[in-house]
């Protein structure tokens, strides 16, 4: 039928909403986001899962309560060297080891480099200012993101080598920012 238009369940609607947000947030980085609300009592994690995870997708969680949630979308659990989605609700010191195992895609894909989804802290007053540039950004970008160690940024500025890197949200009560693997980020 010509001018039919698809019609969203309200699930459907709400992953549409978090992956466009998601897509923004990488499109303008060190920005903050609204996420959509939801009405199923998901968490911030659950939603980017509703988003991103398929069958045809895979991802790794070191918190068994969490994997066992986001297995529900149908995604395949992969060890982390080899997931396409890494799931850290806390970015501790065991965490941090695992960020140095993502993978980071080839030369000939640079699109197979892993997505990070990391739990932080947006309203910490204390937190330290990261500074973000490249594109997508006109000028700088200040940014506090509490709870991440700041060891990542350094072990991040190590291991990005354009093309090849990883993405990375991170999420904090109904809030992502987004750090594409071109965005360079200095801690101020």
């Amino acid at each position: 039928m010509l001018g039919a238009t698809a019609t969203y369940s309200h699930a459907e609607a709400i992953a549409r909403q978090a992956f466009l947000a998601l897509m923004w947030a990488l499109s303008y980085p060190g920005r903050v986001r609204q996420l959509p609300p939801s009405r199923f009592d998901e968490d911030d994690f659950m939603l980017f899962g509703r988003a991103l995870l398929d069958p045809e997708t895979s991802y790794f969680c070191p918190d068994g309560s969490l994997a066992a949630r986001l297995a529900r979308h149908g995604a395949k659990s992969r060890s982390v060297a080899s997931a396409a989605y890494v799931f850290l609700p806390r970015l501790d010191e065991a965490a941090l080891a695992l960020v140095s195992e993502v993978r980071l895609g080839t030369h000939a894909l640079p699109d197979e480099g892993a997505t990070l989804i990391v739990g932080c802290d947006l309203d910490a007053a204390d937190a330290p200012e990261i500074v973000c540039s490249g594109p997508g950004i006109e000028g700088q970008v200040r940014v506090r993101i509490g709870s991440v160690p700041l060891a990542f940024w350094e072990l991040r500025r190590q291991m990005i080598r354009y093309p090849l890197g990883f993405d990375a949200f991170f999420v904090h009560r109904g809030r992502v920012v987004g750090f594409p693997r071109t965005t360079q980020a200095e801690v101020a």
